[in-house]
């Protein structure tokens, strides 16, 4: 389904590095049988699907279990995980050792409906239950049609910038569109733009990860909502839990070292193994 062919990495990755407010790219016309994915994609009333409460994120439906997928569904997400694909993502992003989550926490299948928003937020960047760190965002878009008044655009903007909203960038969810985003403290993103009336905003998310941290410290294991104070209380508790986390480790390696038994055994260990 994935027109690799169609895929210009070169283009692809200058517009990725050079993109504003955050690294982002937007690719069209690189699947084949959008159509099909969208026929295909389960109706509200499936059975299978999860629905999400609250103010945050409204009229939205979800199902992780790549199993319960049509055929189809289970094809494209199999092809958006695999190693060739993979690579094509670190080629574009620039980050090495890029890894799929078999999970899909927080991704997999989502629908949102008439009325529905996905309020402003910055994901989780900890991901505890693989120990790996959150790097990329995928998100495909196969609804039927959409047009410039059917609400539901995708915003991005960049939270450390002295004027974010100016810098704003709307990316429609048009049928087929992929659209590949750096997530981190700074890449706020979401629709409050409410979906339109008869409309059905289907979409496929798919997020990265790397066995290493960033180089710079980039968020916990929150998803930060941008209600009011949220931008403050965020910065605060990632540098407490940045200051927590270097203090745990130098603990951490004073206890190894002044063990009476294994103490010096562990440290000509660990010099051994950094030579």
């Amino acid at each position: 389904m994935i027109n690799f062919a169609a895929l210009e990495l070169g283009t692809l990755r200058d517009r990725f590095s050079s993109a504003v407010p955050v690294p982002h790219v937007v690719i069209d016309g690189s699947l084949d049988d959008v159509e099909l994915l969208s026929k295909s994609f389960p109706r509200p009333d499936w059975t299978n699907w999860s629905a999400l409460a609250g103010e945050y994120e409204v009229n939205k439906y979800f199902c992780r279990d790549l199993e319960l997928l049509p055929s189809e569904l289970q094809e494209i997400i199999r092809q958006l995980t695999s190693s060739r694909f993979l690579k094509v993502l670190e080629t574009i992003t620039g980050i090495e050792g890029l890894i799929p989550d078999p999970h899909f926490e927080g991704g997999g299948l989502h629908l949102s409906t008439e009325g529905g928003i996905l309020a402003p937020h910055t994901d989780f960047h900890i991901y505890g239950r693989l120990n790996l760190y959150r790097q990329v965002n995928l998100i495909l878009y196969v609804s039927d049609s959409w047009e410039p008044g059917d609400g539901g655009t995708l915003r991005l903007w960049d939270s450390h910038s002295s004027n974010p909203k100016d810098e704003e960038v709307g990316i429609d969810p048009l049928p087929g569109r992929m659209v590949i985003f750096r997530t981190d403290d700074r890449s706020v993103h979401g629709f409050t733009d409410p979906v339109g009336p008869g409309k059905l905003r289907k979409s496929i998310a798919l997020y990265y990860y790397t066995a290493v941290d960033s180089e710079t410290f980039s968020g916990d294991f929150t998803t930060y909502w941008r209600d009011e104070g949220g931008v403050g209380k965020s910065s605060i508790r990632i540098f407490l839990y940045k200051f927590l986390l270097e203090i745990s480790r130098a603990f951490s390696f004073l206890a190894h070292l002044v063990n009476p038994r294994l103490g010096m055994r562990w440290w000509r260990a660990r010099r051994k193994q950094r030579q």
